[in-house]
């Protein structure tokens, strides 16, 4: 005695036409709000994307070319070299605290940060 399975498209699913195994509870598909949030989430919708998305390179002539290729949805910055560097005095990586390190920021990265920040804040 063989047993088959029956594969249901999305469709199917979708309809509620689709046989399942167990029917405990019968539920119609147009019972059921799909678009009303589950639980209590009272963050912002991660999609669609209101604002444009960041992206941070190290030259402002890829920025230019990267700006080029992905349009108007993305905002492409450049950050002219290293925004943070190990700190020059001796003890700047702590072989004893599992190999953490100190950065620092150079007073020259400031003013990348700072349109950094001011692009990421909307």
């Amino acid at each position: 005695m063989s047993e088959s399975l029956a594969v249901s498209t999305s469709k199917e699913i979708q309809d509620g036409s689709a046989s399942t195994r167990s029917k405990k509870k019968d539920v119609n598909s147009s019972q059921v709000d799909l678009e009303k949030p589950l639980g209590n989430f009272t963050g912002k919708p991660l999609y669609p994307p209101m604002g444009k998305s960041v992206m941070v390179v190290e030259s402002a002539t890829k920025a230019k070319v990267i700006q080029r290729y992905l349009g108007d949805l993305y905002e492409v910055l450049p950050s002219y070299g290293h925004v943070r560097d190990l700190a020059a005095r001796s003890g700047s990586v702590r072989p004893d605290d599992d190999f953490s390190m100190v950065w620092e920021v150079p007073p020259s990265a400031w003013t990348q940060l700072k349109s950094i920040n001011l692009a990421l804040s909307g």
